[in-house]
C-alpha cells in the first residue's frame, strides 16, 4: 500500500523535499506579521499578543502536521522560526537597553510549546485519516 500523499514512504520527511518546510516557515513569518498588525486591536480584546501568537502558532504547526503527517517537533520548529528571530532580536534590544527583561524568552517558550503540542494533535489526527495498513512498514506482519 501507500503511504500518506503528505509523507515520503518512510514517513521521514514530507514530499515535495523542503517546499513544505518553507511553505511553514513562511507561514511563520506571516503569522509574526499578523500578530503585529492586530496588536492594537488585541489590546482592545484584552487578548494578550503572546497568547494570538501562541494559538495561531499551534493551529499553523496543527495543520502542517495533519498534512503531511510527518514528525511533529519539525513543523512547530518551522512555524516557530519567524517568533523565535523577532523575540530574540527583541531580547537582546532590551538587554542593551538597561536590565534584562526576560519576558520575550519566556514568550518564546509559549509559542514553542503551544506549536509543539498543536503539531503533535495534528499529527495524530493526520495518522487517523490513514488507515493502519498504509501506515506499517512494507514487509511487516
Amino acid at each position: 500500500m501507500d503511504a500518506d500523499p503528505g509523507s515520503a514512504p518512510d514517513g521521514s520527511a514530507p514530499r515535495g523535499g523542503g517546499a513544505a518546510y518553507a511553505a511553514a516557515a513562511a507561514a511563520g513569518l506571516l503569522a509574526v506579521l499578523l500578530v503585529l498588525a492586530l496588536g492594537p486591536r488585541l489590546d482592545r480584546l484584552r487578548v494578550p499578543p503572546p497568547l494570538a501568537a501562541a494559538v495561531l502558532c499551534a493551529a499553523l504547526a496543527a495543520v502542517f502536521a495533519w498534512r503531511h503527517d510527518g514528525r511533529p517537533w519539525r513543523w512547530a520548529v518551522c512555524v516557530g522560526l519567524g517568533f523565535a528571530a523577532f523575540l530574540l532580536v527583541a531580547f537582546t534590544g532590551l538587554a542593551r537597553a538597561g536590565p534584562v527583561d526576560w519576558t520575550p524568552l519566556l514568550e518564546l517558550g509559549l509559542i514553542g510549546l503551544s506549536s509543539w503540542l498543536g503539531a503533535a494533535g495534528g499529527a495524530r489526527l493526520g495518522r487517523r485519516r490513514t488507515p493502519r495498513h498504509a501506515r506499517e512498514a512494507p514487509g511487516a506482519g
